[in-house]
């Protein structure tokens, strides 16, 4: 019998690629979608049953035959309204489901709740939100807690502290910069030298999730954290781009660095679930910068055709 699973955000990057792994295993499992987006997911996924917000706040038929719930919907703005509503919507979906039986429920957070605390981030260490988005996030895992404590669900809402994803699309990380700036200009300027980043590439955060499914609840902590195994500096960072970017194109990108006292600590300790679900990131830095060249190319190579 196929396992139901219920997807929030599934028009979104993450939940996108969650959902493009598991509709291509159609044997195992049958999906769900609650989006904003309800044209755009028909159309991607036309084997899915697909809810519009409006729906889903009038009717438990989302909820029918599902299993599982993947919550990775969640405003990304610095803003009170929009920060609440998802605030609400999350305590609404985590309660409804639980009422009706659904106790395995995984909670997308991020590595912001951290702040700036001293690193490494185990889920163990001190909270600092230091955003009204990475309060919002923290609220979500009170949520979960206090609902697992309440109905006495072993592990039943799964909080997953997320890493600062890389992606090809994400045009506003640091490194996507770099890969822009090396191709435009050959060169990349560099301001401060001691800021740290610990990125995982996106792919990796959605086999992470999949594979999470197969651990039953019983042996699921309620906590994790997902994260990269390194951590690279800003300047690192930029010295990475260049140098594949020379080897890709024979070209010296030179690297402009200035120092000064910029500071910024990131850095999750993922051992908790490297353990419990048998799996680490298979995307390493090299990779990543590789296939943002990839990308950055064929975006010029198009605009270049069409001028």
């Amino acid at each position: 019998m196929k396992r139901g699973i219920l997807i929030t955000g599934g028009g979104g990057l993450l939940g996108g690629l969650i959902a493009d792994r598991l509709y291509s295993r159609a044997d195992e499992f049958a999906l769900v979608f609650v989006t904003s987006k309800v044209d755009k997911l028909a159309a991607r996924y036309p084997n899915a049953c697909v809810f519009s917000n409006a729906a889903f706040a009038t009717s438990d038929a989302a909820f029918e035959g599902v299993d599982t719930v993947i919550h990775a919907g969640f405003s990304r703005l610095d803003d009170a309204a929009a920060l609440m509503s998802s605030i609400e919507f999350t305590s609404d979906l985590m309660q409804r489901a639980i009422a009706l039986g659904i106790y395995d429920l995984i909670n997308i957070s991020s590595r912001s709740v951290y702040g700036q605390t001293p690193l490494p981030w185990t889920e163990q260490s001190p909270v600092r939100p230091h955003s009204p988005y990475a309060v919002a996030k923290l609220t979500t895992e009170l949520l979960a807690s206090i609902l697992n404590t309440s109905y006495g669900v072993n592990g039943g809402i799964t909080s997953i502290r997320l890493a600062g994803l890389i992606h090809e699309t994400l045009e506003a990380r640091v490194l996507n910069k770099f890969v822009k700036a090396a191709l435009e200009q050959h060169e990349l300027s560099v301001t401060g030298g001691r800021q740290q980043f610990a990125f995982l590439h996106a792919d990796d955060a959605a086999d992470a999730i999949v594979a999470l499914l197969d651990v039953p609840l019983s042996e699921r902590k309620p906590l994790y954290n997902l994260a990269s195994e390194r951590r690279y500096t800003i300047l690192e960072l930029a010295n990475e781009v260049a140098r594949i970017g020379e080897d890709r194109h024979g070209e010296r990108i030179t690297v402009n660095f200035t120092p000064s006292d910029a500071a910024l600590i990131d850095g999750m300790d993922g051992a908790l679930f490297y353990s419990d679900v048998g799996w680490r990131p298979r995307i390493t830095i090299d990779d990543m910068v590789t296939r943002l060249y990839i990308h950055a190319e064929r975006t010029i190579r198009r605009e270049c055709a069409n001028c």
